[in-house]
Formats: structure tokens, sequence, C-alpha cells
């Protein structure tokens, strides 16, 4: 599957931070090798976002532990029309990103500003559902997480 797709109608992404960077832009980075989940194209450089703020929990899950309590800021890009239009936005394979179809995560290839909407707070992992995914012929499964807004701004 081609990392590259058009996409007829925009809808929204977000990006979750420990830190509020509203108004701040972003550069496209690589990930730390060590913070990927196995498996995953740590070499391009992106902006990681989500077509939901669960699948954005979800994937960052993969890479750093979600206690309970810990807490998010929620941001959208400012411009989001303009990436798309500019063939900005991918959605990376699932062999760039084992978990992409189950998490809905798409990359930013542009330096991106982002405007936060709220703040979100874990409160743990929600039993009732198991995310599953295959990957290597296999079906493997991660955790789906409880969360709650704690300001909410849109």
């Amino acid at each position: 599957m081609d990392s590259k797709r058009h996409f007829d109608k925009p809808f929204k992404l977000f990006h979750l931070s420990e830190e509020n960077i509203d108004g701040k832009t972003l550069e496209p980075r690589q990930m730390d090798k060590m913070r990927v989940m196995e498996g995953e194209d740590w070499k391009v450089p992106r902006i990681c976002v989500s077509t939901s703020i669960d699948g954005a929990v979800s994937s960052l899950a993969d890479s750093i532990s979600c206690p309970r309590g810990l807490k998010f800021w929620v941001h959208v890009p400012l411009d989001l029309n303009s990436l798309f239009k500019a063939n900005k936005v991918h959605r990376p394979s699932s062999r760039q990103v084992p978990d992409a179809e189950v998490t809905g995560e798409h990359w930013i290839k542009a330096p991106t500003t982002f405007k936060a909407i709220g703040q979100i707070e874990i409160d743990g992992i929600d039993d009732t559902v198991s995310l599953k995914y295959n990957w290597r012929g296999c079906e493997e499964k991660m955790a789906r997480f409880k969360w709650h807004w704690t300001i909410k701004w849109v």
C-alpha cells in the first residue's frame, strides 16, 4: 500500500503532547528508535497525529507508559486544508506502522502550527475493549484507554 493518499474530505487530526504547544510550529522529525513499536518505521521524519483522540492515546501507549492521572494537551493543526492540498498528510501503511488501521495514525510531513483545544487525563485501561490488528500474520492486541476532559475549549 502506498503511504501517500489523497483525501477528498478533510477531517480532524489530533496531536497529543504533555506540554501545551498552542500556537507553536512543530517540525517533522525522525522518531526515537527506542520509543516506537516493534516493526514501526522510525526513520521517516513526521509529526504523528490520529483521526481520533482514542487512537492518539492508544498510539502513545505503545511508546510510553500511560499511568492513571497522566495528562495530555490535545491539539489540532491550524491549517489542515492547506496540508491536504499540498499532499503533506500521509496515512502510513501497515508495514510502516503495524497498528495504524486501529489507531488512525497519520503523518504530517511539513512544518505545522497547532491549536490547543483542551487537555485530557488518563483514567486507566478500558478492560471492555481490546484493539486488534494483524502484524506478520499474527493477530495482535493493544489496550484502549479511558480518559476524560479536564479542560475543553472547543
